[in-house]
């Protein structure tokens, strides 16, 4: 057979489909399985990768093992809000605490308007550096003024595990979520409907990378906050949840606890999107479903996350869930060999919560 392409043989597509399938993520002994060998080193010698793939891959793996390493991990609060003190606690996998409170470690505070009827709300930056790391942390709170214990904590922190500012390495960061309050109290979940769909919306934020393809090895970055909107769908007669950030409005800037950058680096990220895919739900609560980054104009080629949350337990004049809040992270890389990540929190009053 003849293509009238010179200098390329049959055999040689074995090693291009051998080489591009270990980089899309297939195991190699599948890759051997395919090729008709029965060892792996023969297979071994079909594999081909650039030294721009190995930097590329590195610098993901780099990710993905702080994250394997010290999962997200549901947190405690404490003292709260009878006199706006209040700490906030986790405890890693390997058994370390960290703890952040009001009185030592607020690196900035601001008002927000939470439009939940009847409450006040706040939030709070934290930054703490210990000899075992650096934690970043951002809370909004929102509460009820004549009774204390009505209140909803949301955000995110961003754990750097042996290291300090202003080195901090945006793709070593742990990534754990936020949110307690007794609306999504685990001993008592909603009262889920049985029938019917709910639209929420409201804000998102966290913080984001991006590491230029062109300057990889230089590990040139920008690492920085963003907020956005967040628009999701539930479907009760499936019983599944749905949404996206970014898909209503532009993504923005939003100046991190501790923002950083390497090489004077700019990157726009009005266009991003993450597509938070549907996934079920049990008893209010959803977890392990894929969230993706998109892009209108950037080819994004390899894009993996996840995202999950919790239905409020109190319900709206319409008898759904008054509230949505959880936590998305996505990583992506695009054709220019760029890297970037995005992750953070969301909360989503329901249609009937925002009239």
């Amino acid at each position: 057979m003849r293509a009238g392409i010179a200098d390329v043989r049959m055999h040689d597509l074995r090693h291009s489909v051998a080489s591009q399938a270990v980089l899309e993520g297939v195991p190699l002994l599948v890759v051997a399985r395919i090729l008709g060998h029965r060892q792996v080193s023969m297979t071994l010698r079909y594999v081909h990768v650039a030294e721009k793939e190995v930097e590329a891959a590195a610098a993901t793996l780099r990710l993905r093992m702080a994250t394997a390493m010290y999962p997200s991990i549901p947190i405690v609060t404490r003292s709260f809000p009878s006199s706006r003190i209040f700490g906030v606690n986790v405890t890693l996998r390997d058994g370390r605490p960290l703890h952040v409170n009001t009185d030592d470690d607020v690196a900035s505070t601001e008002e927000f308007d939470m439009p939940i009827p009847g409450h006040q709300s706040q939030a709070w930056r934290f930054q703490k550096v210990e000899e075992h790391g650096t934690s970043l942390a951002y809370a909004a709170v929102s509460w009820d003024p004549g009774d204390p214990t009505d209140y909803l904590m949301a955000g995110y922190w961003a754990y750097y595990p042996d290291q300090h500012p202003p080195d901090l390495d945006p793709l070593a960061t742990v990534e754990i979520s936020i949110l307690d309050g007794p609306e999504f109290d685990k001993d008592n979940p909603p009262d889920m409907p049985v029938s019917g769909t709910a639209s929420y919306a409201g804000l998102a934020g966290g913080i984001y990378a991006y590491l230029p393809g062109a300057t990889i090895r230089q590990r040139h970055f920008t690492f920085d906050g963003w907020e956005g909107v967040a628009t999701l769908a539930a479907d009760f007669g499936e019983g599944t949840v749905s949404g996206c950030i970014g898909c209503v409005g532009d993504l923005a800037v939003r100046t991190a606890i501790a923002p950083a950058s390497r090489g004077d680096v700019q990157h726009d990220i009005s266009d991003y999107e993450i597509h938070l895919f549907p996934q079920p739900f049990w008893d209010g609560d959803f977890a392990g479903g894929l969230a993706v980054t998109a892009h209108p104009d950037r080819e994004i080629v390899r894009s993996i996350g996840r995202w999950e949350g919790t239905f409020s337990n109190k319900p709206d004049a319409a008898g759904n869930p008054r509230l949505v809040s959880g936590f998305a992270s996505s990583r992506f890389n695009e054709s220019d060999e760029s890297i970037g990540y995005f992750f953070g929190s969301y909360v989503g009053l329901s249609e009937a919560l925002r009239e």
